[in-house]
This record gives structure tokens, C-alpha cells and sequence, in this order.
């Protein structure tokens, strides 16, 4: 190979260096599975979150939805079980599905949402943190991770988190090194000051912060919520506060009773019984209730963080993004084009060379 060619090779193996740092990183494309479409089937279609169920403990709908939380993660290919116990004298079934790590099984994450509600469908409090969980469960099970994840349904969270506490206190002696509790994920206030906002919180002042912040990160990196840090103590989080890095709570900025209209209502419902969908009203103005592109976001935030933290041991193929496949192509087109032009060259110069060769000597003089 001569000198050209040691050139063209070397500059074409430095752009297809160059086009590699432009492929999309193996979390972004597992975040990049992260479905709309998934997520509003499990919470509308799914959890029984229509105008007049009722997920309240001792309701049918409780049942009914526990029972399609359990067949879910389990059609996933996850080893699902029903966790029941009592705490306080209460009676709790939380619904518990795990993915093995394949290195440091006995590292712990957890991902978890409440799926009992206040005598109301609850689309938003809670099935809106439920379906979360299960389309993370959905993607994240494709893949193989170092430690342990653990996708968490807690019962009885509006009785005191009688769900959650029964399974930090069971549990107090695992090595769990993160929590995160998603509770009211769907409702993204219109007002700019609330809008496309969430809360991230750890449960006091003095619990470890690391999974708060950690979060934080992975909504700001994969999703395009603004996540505003804080303290709050009102969800399954608490119980696991001192554990490892302690826990998170990831809840829509305007919530609860302070700006969401339908908190712990009888309205808080996805369709009525004509399947139509939940509006509220502002400014003299209506709106979707449910705005399931901001509960996907915040999914695509927890997608991103458990990927993370839990250590992805098998990356999936990533597809090159147009700029790499224009490297590719324009670096290969090149190499081809002074290919043929060489060959051409080697080509003319035999030909030229055998001409000469057949020509007749000239003779010689007497």
C-alpha cells in the first residue's frame, strides 16, 4: 500500500472515530423506548382509572387493579409476587416484580408507586405513578443490569403508608441504595410558572441526598422536565429515607390540594362514561386534565436513572446518528473512487507497457 493510500485510510479511520462520539449513548437509547403510547394504555385502559371506579382498599377496583399490576409485570418476563403483611395491626398486598442484577444481585433499587386512592378512580393519584412504574418495568426487563431492580406497586399509601413502611421495616436489613416514589406525575399545571415542572424531594433535611440528586440529573439529561429540589414527607419514600443513598420523590409541580383541582376527588378520573376525557377549567379556558406527554417525560427521567445507577451490562445497538452515516458513507465513497482510479492506472500502465512490447525491432543497417 503505498503513501496515498496510508493517508486516505488514516483520515478515514479518524472520521469514523469522530461520527462513533456522535452515536447515541446506550441510556439514551434505552430512554428512547420510553412510549406514550404504552404508558396511556396502562393508565387509562389498565388500572381502572375511569369516572366512577374506585381503587380504595376493600373496592373491587383495588382488587381488579392489583391483579393487572401483577399480570403485567409478570407478562414482562419478571419474577412477580405478592408481598402482603400487616403493619400497625393494618393488612397491606403490595405487588412486587424483580430483575435480577447479574453481577451484585444483592445491590438493591427500587422504583415504586401507590396504587390504592382516596374513594376515587385516582387517575392521577396515583395510577399515573403506577403506570410509570410499569412501562419502566416494560423497557428496563429487555436488558441485563449489575445490580438488582425492584419494581414496587405499595398498597394503603392514604392510610399512612402502611404499604411502604411494611416493606422498609421487613426489609430494613437489605442493601438498598436507592428508592424513588412516584406519586401524581399527570397533571402539568398550564401556567408557565408550574409548567413542564416537577418536584424532586427527599424526605427530610437530613436524609442522604444522593438518589435526590441523582435523579435530578436524569430528568434534566433524558427528559425535558425542569426538576426543582426540595423536602417533602408525604409519600412511600419516607420509610426508605436512611437507606443507601436514600430515596426521591418525583411529583407534578402544582400538586395535591394547592393547585390541582381534582386532588382526592371523584373527577380525578381519565374518561367519563361516554370516554370522554377529563378536562378542568383556567382562565375561562378548558384543558386535558391527564397530559400524558408530561407523565412520559418524567418516566423517561426514571428510565434514565435506573439505568444508570443500576449498571447496564449489555448496551443495545444504537443506530448512527445522519451525521456518522454521512461520515461513513462520504469516507467509504472516497476510498472506493481512489480505488478504481489506482486500479485504472495499473490497468493503462500494463497495457502501455505490452504495446511497447509487441512492437517490431527496427532493423538494423547493413
Amino acid at each position: 500500500m503505498n503513501r496515498l493510500f496510508r493517508r486516505v485510510f488514516l483520515l478515514v479511520g479518524l472520521w469514523l472515530t469522530a461520527a462513533g462520539t456522535l452515536l447515541a449513548d446506550p441510556i439514551q437509547a434505552i430512554v428512547d423506548q420510553v412510549s406514550e403510547t404504552y404508558y396511556t394504555s396502562f393508565l387509562r385502559d389498565g388500572l381502572y382509572t375511569r369516572q366512577g371506579n374506585n381503587r380504595n382498599d376493600g373496592q373491587p377496583d383495588h382488587e381488579n387493579a392489583k391483579a393487572f399490576i401483577y399480570t403485567t409485570l409478570q407478562s414482562f418476563g419478571l419474577s412477580t409476587s405478592y408481598d402482603t403483611g400487616t403493619y400497625g395491626g393494618i393488612p397491606y398486598t403490595n405487588v412486587v416484580a424483580a430483575l435480577p442484577g447479574q453481577l451484585h444481585p444483592g445491590q438493591i433499587y427500587i422504583v415504586g408507586a401507590h396504587y390504592d386512592s382516596v374513594d376515587c378512580p385516582g387517575a392521577d393519584d396515583n395510577a399515573s405513578g403506577v403506570a410509570a412504574v410499569l412501562e419502566a418495568a416494560r423497557i428496563l426487563s429487555q436488558y441485563q443490569f449489575e445490580r438488582t431492580i425492584l419494581f414496587i406497586a405499595f398498597d394503603r399509601e392514604e392510610d399512612g403508608l402502611i404499604g411502604s413502611y411494611g416493606y422498609a421495616t421487613a426489609h430494613a436489613s437489605d442493601d438498598i441504595r436507592g428508592m424513588l416514589s412516584l406519586d401524581m406525575i399527570a397533571f402539568n399545571h398550564v401556567d408557565p410558572a408550574y409548567q413542564n415542572k416537577a418536584w424532586v424531594t427527599r424526605a427530610y433535611t437530613a436524609a442522604p441526598a444522593g438518589t435526590q440528586t441523582a435523579l435530578a440529573n436524569a430528568l434534566s439529561t433524558y427528559s425535558t422536565i425542569t426538576p426543582i429540589t426540595g423536602i417533602m414527607g408525604y409519600s412511600d419514600h419516607v420509610p426508605f429515607a436512611s437507606f443507601g443513598q436514600g430515596s426521591a420523590l418525583l411529583i407534578e409541580y402544582a400538586m395535591s390540594a394547592y393547585q390541582n383541582p381534582y386532588y382526592h376527588s371523584s373527577n380525578d378520573y381519565t374518561l367519563n362514561s361516554l370516554g370522554q376525557a377529563q378536562t378542568w377549567m383556567y382562565g375561562g379556558q378548558p384543558y386535558l386534565y391527564i397530559d400524558y406527554a408530561y407523565a412520559t417525560q418524567m418516566t423517561r427521567g426514571v428510565v434514565g436513572y435506573l439505568a444508570s445507577v443500576a449498571g447496564l451490562m449489555e448496551p443495545p445497538i444504537v443506530i448512527p446518528e445522519p451525521a456518522s452515516i454521512w461520515l461513513f458513507a462520504a469516507g467509504s465513497n472516497l476510498v472506493m473512487v481512489l480505488y478504481l482510479r489506482r486500479r485504472k492506472g495499473r490497468l493503462l500502465h500494463r497495457r502501455n507497457r505490452q504495446t511497447q512490447n509487441d512492437k517490431p525491432l527496427p532493423l538494423l543497417a547493413a
